[in-house]
């Protein structure tokens, strides 16, 4: 019976969307698409930083999420994704994302210039212009593959950037 359930929502999945450039795609057409720039961060070491002690570690990201906020703001950059340390924000200019990331790095650098080393949060940056698709006010990342980019450049703790994919 289990399976027989999980068959019938794949194939209802697979008739109401085509799968796009690693993304699923309304196929009725009511998403609508455009070329963006996109800002993605993330902490590095961040579980292995949760494991040595939760509660400074989540009281130093509660003050580096307001820091960097502020910064995405003031680059007239919008939030539309976070989960635990992690950020995804779109820019209307990837000059500005891009600049945004360079004054995100230097600030966290500053901070982790006085902690002790078990303190010290470093972020990776992505930028890449895509096409992404937009629905209900949120945004479906197309022809971006982050992880694969930060995966490449593990051991690089600044910036990747990518180009126009397709």
């Amino acid at each position: 019976l289990h399976l027989s359930i999980r068959r019938q929502r794949q194939m209802c999945i697979r008739d109401r969307f085509k799968y796009y450039s690693g993304e699923f795609a309304f196929l009725d057409g009511s998403m609508e698409r455009k070329l963006s720039t996109i800002l993605a961060l993330d902490v590095v070491g961040f579980s292995a930083l949760m494991a040595n002690d939760e509660d400074i570690t989540l009281a130093n990201l509660r003050q580096r999420r307001e820091l960097i906020d502020g910064i995405i703001h003031e680059y007239d950059g919008r939030i539309f994704g976070s989960a635990g340390d992690s950020i995804i924000a779109e820019f209307s200019s990837p000059v500005k994302a891009t600049e945004c990331g360079v004054k995100i790095q230097t600030k966290m650098q500053a901070i982790n210039d006085n902690l002790p080393e078990n303190q010290k949060m470093r972020f990776r940056v992505g930028v890449n212009i895509g096409d992404v698709m937009i629905s209900d006010n949120n945004l479906y990342l197309v022809s971006i593959s982050f992880t694969a980019h930060f995966n490449a450049a593990e051991a690089f703790l600044g910036f990747v950037t990518t180009g126009c994919s397709k």
